[in-house]
């Protein structure tokens, strides 16, 4: 009989410790708890190889856990659409944009312009080679009688955006020429088949496709207009947006006198870049030097004043257009206005009738003093003039002496004397 400390329990198992050290599995009843001392016999015990099978199925379930999860990630990596690593365009006007991956499939297809949305509609390109997408764009173009050897000139423009190289750019450029002269070689028009295709290829840097794309154009249009404003050509963007390359460039000798005949430096990415950068820093001057336009005065609107039919303005129709907070502000200032007039108004009313009855008062008043006045000095008058007694007037007593006063007569003195006399 063995006996030990239980250090684990569980499923009518348990692990104890011996004694000595040792640490045993042995079979025990379901009540056995942690810390409990038990005995057991030889047969309880737990053969050391089933413990060994125990752990390697637990292993092995993990592994095959963890591989199936490895599988599905590498499964769902596979389906995984690729990525663009370039766009080519293409321009004959219509003008369209493939998006391709590295193992020269479509993944994006886009009209540039309106005129290519006809030809794209309904067409089945999501991972097709470009050259099957060609052929089918190819076709519709030649029943269109777009492309023609009298009338073709076309720009194929690519842009790699990573993991591609220039070779990979020449040999795509060079499926898509072929698959387009062969369409044109398969019209049945020996007029026009004696007459191939001019196709110029081009190597873009990323931002010369950026510019065009915010321009409303595709890059070989945009490569253009760039090598034509470098060499004294001055052609709007609208126009590019609407008309073909040929077109434009028929007055100045076709493409290939625009874009050079060399074709090194259609592929020198940077020669490109200096273009751009050449041409956003001339914008950006004559934007600088253009004077600003000067300001016109802006000129009253008769028309919003509603007049009366006799000629005055309506207020009740301004009152119902200036209605809320700023018209009865409005109208309360002139309130007030009108209200400040009329008491100034009133105030010199009262002040000249206050001044008029003074002037008034002060005229009558001096005039009953000098009425007065000269009643006083005529009753004067008139009583020296009147003869005494002796008939004798004033004047002859104070002729005579008898009045004190010596000085020379008065003119009413004298008149009484001369009748006198």
């Amino acid at each position: 009989m063995n006996r030990g400390t239980v250090m684990e329990a569980g499923n009518n198992k348990a692990v104890v410790l011996t004694p000595d050290g040792q640490f045993i599995r042995i079979k025990v009843r379901s009540d056995v708890a942690i810390g409990d001392e038990i005995s057991w016999t030889a047969a309880d015990s737990v053969p050391v190889w089933k413990r060994s099978v125990f752990r390697r199925r637990r292993w092995m379930s993990f592994a095959i856990s963890a591989a199936a999860v490895l599988f599905l990630m590498l499964g769902l990596w596979s389906f995984r659409t690729p990525s663009v690593v370039a766009y080519v365009s293409m321009d004959i006007n219509p003008s369209v944009e493939f998006g391709l991956d590295a193992h020269e499939r479509v993944r994006e297809l886009r009209a540039v312009n309106q005129d290519a949305a006809p030809f794209l509609a309904g067409m089945d390109y999501q991972g097709k080679p470009i050259e099957s997408v060609m052929q089918i764009l190819a076709k519709k173009l030649t029943d269109a009688h777009i492309l023609t050897g009298g009338d073709g000139e076309i720009v194929i423009a690519s842009v790699r955006l990573r993991s591609v190289d220039t070779k990979w750019e020449v040999r795509v450029t060079d499926k898509m020429e072929r698959v387009l002269q062969q369409a044109n070689a398969g019209t049945g028009d020996r007029a026009i088949v004696s007459s191939a295709l001019d196709i110029e290829k081009l190597f873009l840097p990323v931002e010369v496709r950026d510019e065009a794309k915010a321009n409303g154009i595709s890059s070989g249009k945009m490569a253009f207009w760039l090598a034509a404003e470098s060499k004294g050509h001055r052609v709007p963007l609208s126009t590019l947006q609407k008309d073909s390359l040929k077109k434009i460039a028929s007055s100045w000798g076709g493409l290939k006198q625009v874009l050079g005949d060399g074709q090194d430096h259609k592929q020198d990415q940077n020669a490109w870049k200096k273009l751009l950068a050449n041409q956003k820093q001339n914008k950006k001057q004559h934007k600088e030097e253009k004077p600003s336009p000067t300001p016109t005065p802006a000129q009253p609107r008769q028309s919003d004043k509603p007049v009366s039919s006799e000629g005055k303005r309506d207020n009740s129709k301004l009152r119902d257009k200036y209605q809320g907070k700023s018209w009865d502000k409005k109208k309360a200032q002139d309130d007030h206005n009108r209200k400040s007039k009329d008491d100034n108004q009133n105030d010199n009313q009262n002040n000249n009738q206050n001044d008029n009855q003074n002037n008034n008062q002060n005229n009558n008043q001096n005039d009953k003093h000098n009425d007065k006045q000269n009643d006083k000095q005529n009753d004067k008058q008139n009583k020296q003039a009147t003869p005494n007694d002796n008939g004798v007037s004033g004047a002859n007593q104070s002729h005579d002496g008898s009045d004190s006063h010596s000085g020379e007569p008065q003119g009413n003195d004298r008149h009484l004397s001369g009748n006198h006399h």
